[in-house]
């Protein structure tokens, strides 16, 4: 059963400020379809610019809208952005936001990590002045993600659902999603994780089963019947 919480401004953030905290602006970019080409018959990229805010304990990622103000903040997660995380270390869970315009439509779904089979392999490059190492995990389909993480920074956090290496990931290559994310830029300063004031808390297993209901409610609100 979906609840509507409201959480009070003491557990709303999780600050940084007793704890040394990053910001990490990502550019990537994935392919647009498969088998959608452009004019020239070359295959299509989107791109893609992301960050991830992180402490010892959280982090938060989030996709860098068109237009968007690109200064930095101090406070991130107050805004409920669409397919936004949340990883929280403690925990072991990742939260994801779903939204839309009406408060009563906006979901934050809770599921535990997935248990990913990285192997660790020796070879090393350098991202933005941090030596990194790579891993490489395989999926059933023979699909591979690769990653490059840094030891000097040595928490589990990554850009989207990638996590739980050794360090941070400054750059990924995901096989299956012909998506590539790569660091540019990584900040430190007392940044604070903060969550939305209302949302409804389900689990990822009850989001999947009412996910019809869901879209079929967001399709109506955005298709009004004509008079």
């Amino acid at each position: 059963m979906k609840i509507l919480i409201l959480l009070s401004a003491f557990f709303l953030c999780i600050s940084a400020n007793a704890q040394k905290s990053y910001l990490i602006t990502y550019k990537g970019n994935y392919l647009t379809d498969l088998g959608f080409l452009s004019h020239f018959g070359n295959p299509v990229f989107i791109e893609d610019d992301s960050r991830l805010v992180f402490n010892d304990s959280i982090s938060y990622f989030f996709s860098l809208q068109k237009n968007e103000n690109r200064f930095r903040k101090k406070i991130y997660g107050q805004q409920m952005l669409d397919h936004s995380m949340y990883f929280n270390k403690r925990k072991g869970i990742i939260e994801s936001v779903f939204t839309k315009h009406d408060v009563q439509d906006n979901y934050l779904v809770y599921d535990s990590t997935k248990v990913v089979n990285w192997v660790l392999l020796d070879q090393t490059k350098i991202i933005n002045g941090f030596t990194c190492f790579a891993a490489l995990t395989i999926s059933g389909d023979n699909d591979s993600t690769l990653a490059f993480y840094t030891k000097e920074i040595p928490l589990p956090f990554g850009p989207d659902r990638y996590n739980n290496l050794p360090g941070v990931i400054l750059e990924i290559y995901d096989q299956y999603l012909d998506w590539h994310l790569l660091a540019t830029k990584i900040d430190t300063d007392d940044f604070t994780i903060s969550y939305p004031k209302k949302y409804n808390y389900i689990s990822q297993k009850e989001f999947s089963l009412q996910e019809h209901v869901i879209y079929g409610k967001r399709r109506v609100s955005s298709h009004p019947k004509q008079h």
